[in-house]
């Protein structure tokens, strides 16, 4: 049987048909297989875990030595954002060389050395592997602390002014286009807990927007898209099964199953930012969600039809996929008569669970979940 590489992540596929649970989550089938160590992983979640650190940061390193030595093909402002993100890096390395008596440090490395006109090649080999070693998990995963300094105190991230529920006065070319609901969709009969189903997206959408750093979906390289697509069914596999009859009843529920598909259980401060903005997404803003030959059709909840159309847009026009857009045209015509009673339920019930969980800023050990305590339905 011929063996299956993916060109782009440089990993060997699994053969169709293959049972094998991943090696990582033990909960989905694996779908590539680790050069390095031979492990069947089902995504790039999964890819990028902690038990599998020793492969992922020699990848990692690997891809960024050749990002560092590109070819001449490479634009202009891709090897100045590259740079400039190493050079932020050599100065916060450096403030805290200054602070310590290593002969051998990084100051005495940078004696002499002219940041703002040196080379990518010389700013990777001042680095000692140690330090070649923490910008890679940096990369790794945006959305640890050291990494969100790093990139929020870069120039890398001008023009991007954070996730776009998060605006005060957004131009609308930064929202996402909200789709229109087909009439006869939106006369059906739904039940109220799916508003739960709903939330448990929500949390998925925030987390993806702010770990790659983008916003919306929608605007981004179609040779992306498949990478963030892999990234999001796992996190919220129901949308992804056909025949999923998951029903959650809670927000606790709802939040302890989501936090448990993680590759490592979250930080209370993690939880926080995307319980935030999870409140900002069902806060209630009226927006017409269908024209009609008598008055349009209005929904209450804005920004919850445009995390949903964002999403819709990702997997809408793909065969592979049609089942997880009509589930998404579903969840927006449920959206759009959802009144606004059952949304302030919702946001009660998410603050209810952030008293219970308040964030200590001392505190860096995961929070206490167990996959057991998640309340779901079978329908």
């Amino acid at each position: 049987m011929p063996r299956i590489f993916d060109l782009k992540t440089r990993v060997e596929q699994v053969q169709p048909g293959s049972n094998n649970p991943c090696g990582i989550c033990q909960r989905q089938f694996a779908k590539y297989t680790c050069p390095a160590c031979n492990l069947q992983y089902c995504s790039l979640v999964c890819y990028r875990a902690e038990a599998h650190s020793a492969c992922t940061e020699t990848f990692y390193k690997s891809a960024l030595a050749e990002e560092i030595q590109s070819q001449p093909a490479k634009s202009t402002e891709e090897k100045r954002q590259m740079l400039e993100l190493l050079k932020r890096f050599e100065e916060e390395s450096l403030e805290e060389a200054e602070d310590s008596d290593d002969e051998d440090g990084l100051a005495s490395r940078l004696e002499g050395i002219d940041l703002d006109k040196v080379d990518h090649d010389t700013l990777w080999g001042l680095l000692s592997e140690e330090e070649r070693q923490k910008f890679t998990r940096m990369l790794m995963d945006p959305t640890s602390e050291d990494s969100q300094k790093l990139f929020n105190t870069s120039k890398l991230l001008e023009g991007h002014e954070g996730p776009w529920w998060t605006l005060e006065d957004p131009s609308p070319d930064v929202l996402p286009r909200i789709n229109q609901v087909p009439s006869n969709m939106l006369a059906g009969k739904f039940n109220h807990l799916l508003l739960f189903n709903i939330f448990h997206l929500s949390l998925t959408y925030a987390y993806t927007i702010r770990t790659f750093v983008i916003s919306p979906l929608s605007a981004q390289p179609s040779d992306e898209l498949e990478e963030i697509r892999g990234f999001i069914l796992p996190l919220s596999p129901f949308l992804r099964d056909k025949k999923s009859t998951i029903m959650f009843t809670s927000v606790d529920g709802a939040i302890t199953d989501w936090a448990s598909r993680l590759p490592e259980l979250p930080r209370p401060k993690l939880l926080r930012t995307l319980t935030e903005d999870t409140k900002r997404i069902f806060s209630a803003r009226p927006v017409v969600v269908a024209e009609g030959d008598a008055d349009p059709q209005q929904s209450n909840h804005d920004r919850c039809m445009r995390f949903l159309s964002d999403m819709h847009a990702l997997f809408d026009g793909l065969k592979k996929h049609a089942h997880v857009a009509h589930k998404l045209m579903f969840y927006l015509a449920f959206v759009a008569n959802l009144p606004s009673s059952a949304s302030k339920e919702l946001l009660a019930a998410v603050e209810a669970w952030q008293e219970k969980h308040p964030e200590d800023e001392r505190d860096t050990s995961p929070i206490n979940i167990s996959r057991s305590q998640a309340l779901i339905e079978e329908i």
